[in-house]
């Protein structure tokens, strides 16, 4: 679990609480923190479809104004407004989206997510 934050539609920030998720293609946020934001779920971007343990579904992608995990910012970062099941421990899922962006390594026997610094590429 790890903690990232989004700036809310007047750049306030928010912190939630995410599962790394390298399963999942994008990032995840509740529909109502999206709201509770400013944010207007009914008028995404786009619709995409996921696959879900029920069966794949059409789902809001949307854009946040920024969006910061792991030492990283992003500005209008596309996420994925999704509740997650209420038995859920975390709110949101951190995605293969952000994760391949920011070519994240992972190393399983440290419990470790390490973004490498690529200003010299």
């Amino acid at each position: 679990m790890l903690k990232a934050v989004v700036a809310d539609t007047d750049g306030i920030y928010q912190s939630i609480r995410l599962l790394v998720d390298t399963g999942a293609t994008y990032t995840v946020l509740p529909v109502g923190f999206l709201r509770e934001m400013g944010y207007d779920v009914a008028k995404p971007d786009r619709r995409v479809k996921i696959s879900a343990a029920n069966g794949v579904m059409e789902v809001p992608l949307m854009r946040v104004d920024r969006f910061s995990c792991l030492g990283q910012n992003v500005s209008d970062f596309s996420v994925v407004a999704l509740d997650l099941p209420p038995s859920a421990v975390i709110s949101g899922l951190l995605g293969m989206d952000f994760l391949a962006r920011h070519h994240a390594l992972i190393d399983t026997g440290k419990a470790e997510i390490i973004i490498p610094d690529r200003s010299h590429d």
